[in-house]
């Protein structure tokens, strides 16, 4: 829970950043209206996007075809909460410059999506990791230390983990992987993390539990 002078100090930077009166609502209201576009914008995701045809050959997840049609549909879907606040959605932002960026766990890294303020780091909302279910458990490591280390250390209030595909089994697996993974490497803590599934095209993401 938000403390009073956490949420008075985001008040104030937005009033003076943005020249509204104050910050309608908590910050995990905000969380929640990012959820719901999450969701709906998933369920928008077209078969061809989802798992991609090849010509000759069967057809293959590809994490950028997917996150790239996404980005689109969340946008389509943006919650009337976010469209009433400084929040926007960004797709692998850049953060290169930043002096905050310049040593590990944050150097080059690049989230798959972030909802933030541009330009003020005290209004980090969500930092989003995508991957299929064909992800290894090095990928679910490196994504994991992420999207931590954006939580801890660049102020974001959650960071969702969406994996996409059909197979269960392979989201189960995942999911086993980051429980044990989170117990052997001190850079992963999953309390601010949120693992959603997304298991077919024009079907809604889903929020799991760990």
């Amino acid at each position: 829970m938000q403390s009073t002078s956490a949420r008075q100090y985001i008040r104030h930077r937005w009033r003076r950043s943005v020249g509204i009166e104050e910050l309608s609502l908590e910050i995990d209201q905000y969380v929640d209206g990012f959820r719901a576009s999450l969701e709906r914008g998933a369920a928008a995701v077209a078969q061809h996007f989802f798992l991609l045809p090849i010509a000759g050959g069967d057809p293959v997840y590809r994490e950028r075809t997917y996150c790239y049609e996404l980005y689109h549909q969340i946008k389509d879907h943006w919650s009337p909460v976010l469209a009433s606040s400084p929040f926007e959605l960004g797709g692998e932002v850049d953060k290169a410059g930043h002096p905050r960026f310049q040593l590990p766990p944050l150097r080059a890294t690049k989230p798959d999506l972030l909802v933030h303020a541009p330009g003020d780091m005290d209004l980090n909302l969500v930092a989003v990791e995508v991957k299929s279910v064909s992800a290894t458990r090095d990928d679910v490591e490196t994504d994991l230390q992420k999207l931590t280390a954006f939580c801890t250390l660049a102020g974001y209030r959650r960071g969702f983990y969406l994996v996409f595909g059909y197979e269960q089994d392979e989201v189960n697996r995942i999911r086993a992987e980051a429980l044990d993974l989170a117990q052997r490497n001190p850079g992963i803590g999953l309390a601010n993390l949120d693992l959603y599934w997304h298991p077919g095209p024009l079907m809604a993401a889903r929020l799991l539990t760990w």
